[in-house]
């Protein structure tokens, strides 16, 4: 399994890394358990969770894959739903 963590704080310019909405870019960051939660959550399901910072804005972004398939998310509450839809806690 990838030891991928999410950013340091220094890394999210300026912003906090947490279970409130980002101002800056509109989505969550979750908190390092809340990810680990999550990640075991999935792996549980047969997928692997990590997260991701894209581009020269760093904005963030979350990507699953299962059998060489990859999804990628924009928001933190995208992730959390499709949990749900494939038989995760709600």
């Amino acid at each position: 399994m990838d030891a991928t963590l999410l950013p340091e704080p220094a890394e999210l310019n300026g912003r906090a890394r947490d279970d409130h909405p980002s101002e800056t870019s509109g989505s969550q960051f979750p908190s390092q358990k809340t990810f680990a939660t999550a990640r075991a959550e999935y792996a549980l399901r047969g997928h692997a969770l990590n997260a991701s910072s894209r581009g020269a804005d760093s904005k963030e972004s979350w990507v699953l894959s299962r059998w060489g398939h990859a999804r990628s998310f924009d928001s933190w509450p995208s992730v959390l739903e499709f949990l749900a839809q494939i038989g995760g806690p709600r």
